[in-house]
């Protein structure tokens, strides 16, 4: 597990990307206090692309602006599981996503705007949301199924 905090990824081709590539492999990355400004593909992903592996993102307090993608779950296989709460999510292509089965995104507490796609949700992801994220002047607010949950 790594932890990262207060720094600043701009300008790159990614900015922090948990890959789960290999058989049998958990990788976990905690992302607290950062920035991901200006990247070519994504401020921040967690793509499985094999069918045991598992990518876990944890984002808190962070930033991801002007990227393609903002925050991006992904996973054709294996597992990927993106926790993002308290952060800044603006002037992306996609804001929030999350794409193909093994995908799970859970959001509280964002701000999403900005973006041409503020929260997505396609091809049997799994997408969800406690209601207290602010999601607005987005080209398109929301598109798939963004699931409601209760905090206890």
């Amino acid at each position: 597990a790594a932890l990262v905090s207060d720094s600043r990824f701009l300008n790159n081709a990614n900015g922090v990307a948990v890959l789960a590539s290999t058989a049998l492999t958990t990788s976990r990355v905690t992302v607290e206090r950062c920035v991901a400004s200006g990247n070519g593909e994504f401020g921040y992903s967690a793509p499985a692309t094999n069918a045991i592996s598992i990518a876990h993102l944890t984002i808190t307090d962070s930033v991801a602006s002007d990227n393609n993608n903002g925050i991006f779950a992904f996973a054709p296989v294996g597992a990927a599981q993106v926790h993002v709460s308290n952060s800044q999510v603006s002037g992306n292509q996609y804001g929030l996503a999350a794409n193909q089965a093994g995908a799970r995104l859970i959001a509280t507490g964002n701000t999403v705007t900005r973006n041409a796609l503020g929260l997505y949700q396609a091809n049997g992801s799994t997408f969800r949301s406690d209601g207290t994220n602010s999601v607005q002047n987005n080209t398109t607010d929301a598109t798939g199924v963004i699931s409601p949950f209760v905090r206890i």
